[in-house]
């Protein structure tokens, strides 16, 4: 059988391949079924063959979503250099514990006398569902992308923000709604400018009483006493409030992707699978507009194709071609397609950020991925091996590829230690560890509780002399 094969590239930026098959009763669609699925899929009978069922062999591509296509054998094009995880993870270090945090660890962490004033205050970072509340309108009223959603998330009868992203997803892949394609481009410079706010006004205005900052001056003296103690943070957080306290008692710098996942050189790796306000992709060339990026794209409305494959990047370089093995191991038919690369993405500062594509997952319910380079998902799948202790914070546990991870690598895990006010939706979420014997420890006050009560238990000072 040929290398080569037909690549159809889509208005949503992803990339599809196989053999196209001939299917009369779908003539709205590309019908693509994969090499490896092929032969199960020509043993169906015609009556078997359902737009349902395609997904268990393959792809169906509506044609109005299909913005390209090119025949290439796939050899010419595995020319990418990859890092992935680090060649030896060398050192007698200790990689037990890994704390997993999510959106009510930033919600929640001030103490003591700021603690009222940080509950009420308008910067409070949002959970999911408060993330287009009225109070942030000074920031969405520049964004028409939000504008035009608010109908549906605000007042009587508002839907949960999942809910809206996944409607549109549906719209987006079934229809090529290219207008909903730019009302999430530009929801995601919203969501930048916001997380950014949101990520500065913590650390000015409620630093000095946190919980972050208790949490990481302890281990910071953990570290220093004993220099073999490593601690790993997963955070689906795309503020960088977690970096931030990090940066200040550790004296670790994020100038690089590369310094987040300081495997072997350094005390801490933190992995972000749902990418960062300060992550994305740079533009070689938007020099000499009037308006911002955000406002470009939006009222040219262009799609995530030709954001990746024409503004950024060519497809030799954009397209992610490891990306193709890492999806097939994700999906239970093995059905796989290639991402945008992910490996590209530098660190955003904040005065250049008009220049950069934003790398931030939105919030979607079902459509669930990586937002991160290879070599981070390779780090984290290599350092999930290692932990014997997760320590669960403000994370309700309801990433699926992320579980499907922790289901395979984490087979060494213990001990869980949820701190969260309904620790049963956690637990529910986890059972997979629970049920081969994890122990569960729970902190029902949440962050708060966990530091106040369980940080002397877990990380008692003493315990670290070298």
């Amino acid at each position: 059988m040929s290398n080569e094969l037909f690549y159809f590239f889509t208005i949503y930026g992803e990339v599809y391949t196989g053999e196209i098959m001939d299917e009369p009763l779908f003539s709205d669609y590309v019908i693509l079924i994969q090499r490896t699925r092929l032969e199960a899929y020509l043993k169906l009978k015609n009556s078997q063959k359902k737009l349902q069922i395609i997904p268990a062999y393959g792809w169906a591509l509506h044609n109005k979503i299909i913005t390209g296509c090119l025949r290439l054998n796939i050899d010419d094009y595995l020319n990418q250099r990859y890092k992935r995880q680090a060649k030896e993870w060398y050192g007698n270090f200790d990689r037990r514990t890994m704390f997993i945090f999510g959106a009510g660890a930033s919600a929640n962490c001030a103490t003591g006398s700021l603690k009222k004033s940080f509950l009420e205050s308008g910067s409070r970072p949002p959970c999911g569902p408060q993330l287009f509340e009225k109070r942030f309108e000074r920031f969405y009223q520049k964004y028409p992308g939000v504008i035009h959603s608010l109908h549906k998330l605000q007042g009587e009868g508002a839907i949960d923000v999942e809910a809206l992203f996944e409607d549109d997803w549906q719209e987006i892949q079934q229809y090529g709604n290219s207008q909903v394609i730019s009302r999430h481009i530009n929801i995601q410079y919203y969501l930048q400018e916001l997380l950014q706010h949101i990520s500065f006004s913590t650390l000015t205005g409620y630093g000095t009483e946190n919980l972050f900052a208790k949490l990481a001056d302890r281990l910071q003296k953990l570290y220093a006493r004993n220099g073999n103690q490593k601690f790993a943070f997963v955070s689906f957080n795309q503020d960088t409030i977690l970096e931030m306290f990090i940066r200040r008692y550790f004296n670790i710098e994020f100038n690089a992707l590369d310094d987040y996942i300081s495997i072997n050189d350094g005390p801490v790796s933190v992995f972000k699978p749902h990418g960062s306000w300060n992550w994305g992709w740079k533009f070689p060339n938007l020099d000499g507009k009037s308006i911002s990026t955000a406002q470009w794209l939006f009222q040219e409305k262009i799609n995530l194709h030709r954001i990746y494959y024409e503004l950024l990047g060519s497809y030799t370089e954009m397209v992610d071609w490891e990306s193709y093995g890492i999806n097939s191991s994700m999906n239970e038919d093995s059905v796989s397609k290639f991402n945008v690369n992910k490996s590209n993405l530098s660190v955003i500062y904040p005065d250049n950020q008009n220049m950069y594509f934003p790398a931030l997952l939105l919030p979607y319910r079902d459509k669930d991925e990586f937002t991160m380079p290879s070599s981070h998902y390779w780090n984290l799948h290599q350092y999930l091996s290692y932990v014997e202790t997760l320590i669960v914070i403000g994370w309700k546990g309801n990433e699926k590829l992320f579980n499907e991870l922790l289901e395979e690598r984490g087979y060494k895990i213990k001990k869980i230690i949820i701190a969260d006010p309904n620790p049963d939706v956690v637990e529910g979420k986890l059972h997979f560890l629970k049920d081969k014997g994890a122990e569960i420890i729970i902190y029902k006050g949440g962050f708060e509780d966990f530091i106040l009560n369980g940080l002397d238990i877990e990380f008692s000072l003493k315990n670290y002399t070298s």
